[in-house]
Formats: structure tokens, C-alpha cells, sequence
């Protein structure tokens, strides 16, 4: 068990490779079209492809992205874990349920006393990760210390823990055991169907950051994420550059200059919903009439513009 994990965690294990098998192609197409029933086999294969560009060019040049998307939330590695966790119980159909033992010396009096208080900034001092690294956790067939344990966690996590929130930790525990028991079945499962292990947590791991490194280079947008890209890009715009773009595509910069208008009003939500479900099946004009309803843009000959608020 412990060669699989350093074959799989270690910096080698997500090293640049060539093809994927269609084996694995196949595995990712029905873990795909689960959420896009349509989606094609070689869509499949180009979006792997593709997130494997973007997590090479992401490792390059933000590391500190791929390692940890936001600096309140969990790792990567730990929402890699999950993934690959999902993957193998709904793919591979795999059920094993972790042991529950062991974990009774681990109360909120436990907790307490060896995590101590929070940092007010929620990062660990060297001497907090000392200290945590000198405590060894003996319930996962391998060992590890106590921060290697809670590092990955959230930040809103950490802090339950130092609140000596002890089912918070056991649950953690139970689902780090869980992938473990399911990585060891699965790599038994998986070693005649020409798929990789490292492979497939290179595909986790670009399918979890995919849309942070698309919004980090400007193609997709993300609430309350700055493309460093698209901010340089735009500084370097001048004025005359923005004026002379504008001349040569004015038709791309015009606006309506009215829109065609039906509508009621109504005093109930009842009434609203009848008129809306008649309305559909046939026209507004068509649903005003039958409801004896009369039209509210009528006073504006059907047309609004800007003038109308």
C-alpha cells in the first residue's frame, strides 16, 4: 500500500505522458455523460487532452493555484481524493465501507489539547506545524502525522477542529480510510484494463482545476476570480486603439431602438400562472382576449423605448 501511494502522489506520477488508453477514455465517457448525456467519445477525448495542456501550463506558471485553488478552501489533493473516491464507487462499483475502530481516544478534550488555538489569520507559525508534525496518527494502515492530516482541510474545517469538533475529525478520518480501501481495490481491479492509477489522478486532478485555470487565463469567468491575463492585456489597450476598433466594427456596437411589447397585470399569482400557461400555447394577444385582460403596452402603441421607465 505504501508503494501504490508513492507511486501515485509522487511528483513522477503526474508527469507529462503521451496517450491515454481508450480504456480510460471509455472509463471518463460515462463519468462524463452523466452530466452531458450527449457528449461524444471524441469530445471526451479532446476535453481530457485539453485539461491536460491546461494543467501543464498551470503547474508552470501559477503553481500556488494548482496546489490550492482558494486559500480558505481544501487542497486539491483532497478534492482529487474525493473525486477518484466517486469515481471508483459509481464506476467500478466498488462498496467496501472503512473499519470504524480505533478512533475512540480522539475526543474534544484530544483535540483540544494538542491543536491549541486557532491562528486569528488561519495560517499554522513553523512552530504550530512542528508541533503538529511531531504527533503521529497511527489509524490509517500508513501512518501520518497530524498535519499532514488537517493541511488539506478548509480553513472554516481547522477551525471546528481546534473548537474540538471530535465527529468532524472522525468523519474526516472515515473518508480518508474509505479512499484508501477503495484505492487498494481498485488498482486490483483496474490492472487488466489497461488503466493507470496516476493517469487517473492526473484527470481528476485537470478536471478540478479546469475551470480555475480557464478563468485565471481569461476564457471563462468565474464570480470573484481576476484573470491576471486579461488585466494585462488590457492595460496595454490604448485610447486610440479602443477608437479605431470602434470605426471599424460600428455594427457590432448598435442597440434597439424600441421593442415590440404585450403584456397584462394581474393581482394574484393564480391568475398570473393561468395567463402565463394560455399564453404560451398560443400568443399574449391571444391569452389578453381570452382572459378579458386588457393590454398595459397598448397606451404605448406596443412599442417601448428608451424614454419608458
Amino acid at each position: 500500500m505504501t508503494a501504490l501511494l508513492g507511486l501515485l502522489f509522487s511528483n513522477l506520477a503526474v508527469a507529462a505522458f503521451n496517450q491515454y488508453t481508450e480504456s480510460e477514455i471509455d472509463l471518463m465517457w460515462q463519468v462524463y455523460k452523466e452530466q452531458s448525456p450527449d457528449i461524444s467519445k471524441q469530445q471526451t477525448r479532446e476535453r481530457l487532452y485539453e485539461n491536460q495542456f491546461l494543467l501543464k501550463y498551470a503547474q508552470k506558471n501559477m503553481p500556488e493555484l494548482v496546489e490550492r485553488q482558494a486559500s480558505v478552501g481544501f487542497s486539491t489533493h483532497y478534492h482529487v481524493m474525493r473525486y477518484l473516491d466517486n469515481l471508483f464507487i459509481h464506476q467500478l462499483n466498488l462498496t467496501g465501507k472503512p473499519a470504524t475502530t480505533g478512533l475512540e481516544p480522539f475526543d474534544k478534550h484530544w483535540l483540544k489539547t494538542n491543536l491549541g488555538l486557532y491562528p486569528l489569520d488561519g495560517q499554522y507559525s513553523d512552530a504550530q506545524i512542528k508541533q503538529f508534525n511531531d504527533i503521529k496518527l497511527d489509524m490509517f494502515e500508513n501512518p501520518m502525522t497530524l498535519y499532514e492530516f488537517i493541511a488539506p482541510l478548509s480553513m472554516q474545517t481547522r477551525f471546528r477542529l481546534h473548537q474540538g469538533d471530535s465527529e468532524l475529525f472522525k468523519t474526516e478520518v472515515l473518508k480518508h480510510r474509505q479512499f484508501l480501501l477503495h484505492l487498494k481495490q481498485a488498482d486490483a481491479v483496474i490492472q487488466t484494463q489497461q488503466i493507470s492509477l496516476p493517469h487517473l489522478y492526473s484527470i481528476a486532478k485537470g478536471d478540478i482545476l479546469r475551470p480555475s485555470i480557464q478563468s485565471w487565463l481569461g476564457v471563462k469567468g468565474i464570480m470573484h476570480v481576476e484573470s491576471p491575463v486579461l488585466t494585462r492585456l488590457e492595460n496595454k489597450v490604448t485610447d486610440a486603439e479602443i477608437q479605431q476598433y470602434y470605426q471599424q466594427h460600428k455594427e457590432r456596437f448598435h442597440y434597439l431602438k424600441s421593442v415590440k411589447a404585450h403584456g397584462g397585470e394581474f393581482t394574484d399569482r393564480e391568475a398570473a400562472l393561468a395567463f402565463k400557461k394560455q399564453a404560451e400555447t398560443s400568443s399574449i394577444q391571444h391569452a389578453l382576449k381570452q382572459l378579458n385582460q386588457p393590454d398595459i403596452y397598448a397606451q404605448y402603441n406596443n412599442y417601448l423605448t428608451r424614454e419608458h421607465k
